[in-house]
């Protein structure tokens, strides 16, 4: 705990003051650091999962939007203008593009299934719910590159797509994908096979009741 503490993780420091017998994180390889601070074997790694009562393939929802973009813009220093390249892409193209802050509930559960590309930006490479939630809603994900140890759980280029780092190909990307139903079709199937593996239930029953 004093190692971490120097660090400054104050969340950290306040979760480590609850008793606990295990203890499960969500990034993968943390679990080998809080068993090294801790001298136990208590942490476990369990991947993110989703509810699939709320993300699922909404039939009655039309594919009806070429470009969708879903978050936070103050929470990123290069969202604003990732959202400016995109909306010149768009009328560069002719494409169709939406954005909205609002990413939560049943709104956006629905709403998510409506781009045939859903772009996101994330904080630092690090796996967003976006990836579960368009998965799960047959939605394609382009995204900046994710790293966390994302392989164990998704493929690039198969279940997803990422674009460069400083955009360079973000409108070559955009175009591939919506140029190529095919192509977008079968990632959004490879996807949605992937994660039914990460649903609540699923991960509940194969990793966190037998620990417990």
């Amino acid at each position: 705990v004093k190692k971490l503490n120097r660090l400054g993780n104050d969340w950290v420091r306040a979760a480590l003051s609850y008793p606990f017998d295990v203890l499960l994180v969500q990034t993968y390889g943390d679990c080998e650091i809080f068993n090294q601070v801790l001298n136990k074997k208590c942490a476990f790694w369990v991947p993110y999962c989703y509810n699939d009562h709320l993300f699922y393939p909404r039939n009655d929802v039309q594919k009806n939007l070429d470009i969708g973009a879903f978050f936070k813009l103050e929470r990123h220093d290069h969202r604003i203008a990732f959202l400016d390249r995109v909306k010149k892409i768009a009328d560069k193209n002719g494409y169709s593009f939406e954005f909205s802050d609002e990413y939560w509930g049943e709104a956006y559960a629905e709403n998510i299934c409506r781009p045939k590309v859903m772009l996101h930006l994330s904080y630092c490479g690090d796996i967003p719910w976006r990836l579960y939630e368009c998965a799960a809603s047959k939605t394609c994900l382009l995204t900046d590159p994710l790293s966390f140890h994302v392989e164990r759980l998704f493929t690039r280029g198969k279940d997803y797509i990422e674009y460069k780092k400083d955009f360079s190909d973000l409108e070559d990307k955009i175009t591939l994908l919506l140029d190529n139903d095919q192509m977008r079709e079968d990632i959004v199937e490879n996807a949605y096979r992937k994660v039914q593996n990460y649903t609540w239930e699923r991960i509940s029953d194969a990793l966190i009741y037998p620990l417990l």
